[in-house]
């Protein structure tokens, strides 16, 4: 799950802002993107849902590999990429938001 919303930052094709998140992401990207950590039970978006029993191993190397391309990215690298949600956000906020997003799942499992 990590691994594939970092596909969307990092991916060589643009997303795209979906409808509902045009139409009310402004209502809720200040809590979203605010100092709170991610609230337990918020919904993901359907491609992000791992259905599947994904082996473990490569699955983790991945996201291990994706982070390190995030990362190299730098404070800006990121700035204008689209979230599927709030649509553009700065680099320093896709920064934030992948923080909260590891952190949030990572405490799932007391890690």
């Amino acid at each position: 799950h990590l691994a594939r919303v970092l596909d969307s930052v990092l991916g060589p094709q643009p997303a795209r802002q979906m409808f509902l998140g045009k139409m009310i992401g402004w209502m809720v990207k200040g809590r979203f993107l605010g100092p709170e950590p991610f609230q337990k039970n918020a919904p993901t978006g359907p491609e992000f849902v791992v259905k599947d029993d994904p082996n473990f191993a490569p699955t983790l190397a991945r996201t291990k590999a994706q982070l390190a391309a995030f990362h190299a990215l730098g404070r800006d690298g990121a700035d204008g990429r689209i979230h599927l949600f709030f649509g553009p956000l700065t680099g320093q906020k896709w920064g934030e938001t992948q923080y909260k997003h590891f952190d949030h799942h990572l405490g799932q499992f007391g890690v």
